[in-house]
């Protein structure tokens, strides 16, 4: 097509564009014969049969894939969730610890270093 069409054979060009439709064309021809072959040999309406279960199958993939990505996004809810209850519980510890260590350091600076003290 590229020779005939005298064009460089572009990502836009209308050999390309031609060869696309082309194919598209041949595969539905394809797919048609192919339809028309397995009602032929297995009887009329064994296409509809397997698209129909075609169809289930696919529909139950997306809901099982569902079902698994809502259960993921609780469990990681309850992580956040557990995440965050522990970063409050190491917050609050570590200022007992910075007061704890503050208030010693008043005192040790205010302690009595001569010999009267009162």
């Amino acid at each position: 097509m590229r020779q005939r069409a005298h064009d460089g054979g572009e990502a836009d060009s209308f050999s390309e564009i031609a060869d696309e439709v082309m194919t598209k064309k041949n595969n539905a021809i394809a797919l048609k014969n192919l339809y028309n072959e397995i009602d032929r040999k297995y009887g009329a309406g064994t296409v509809d049969e397997i698209k129909r279960l075609r169809k289930e199958r696919k529909e139950a993939r997306e809901k099982q894939a569902k079902e698994i990505a809502a259960a993921k996004k609780k469990e990681h809810e309850i992580r956040m969730a557990a995440l965050k209850k522990w970063a409050i519980i190491f917050a609050q510890v570590a200022s007992l610890v910075v007061f704890v260590y503050g208030a010693g350091y008043l005192i040790w600076i205010n302690r009595c270093v001569e010999g009267s003290c009162r």
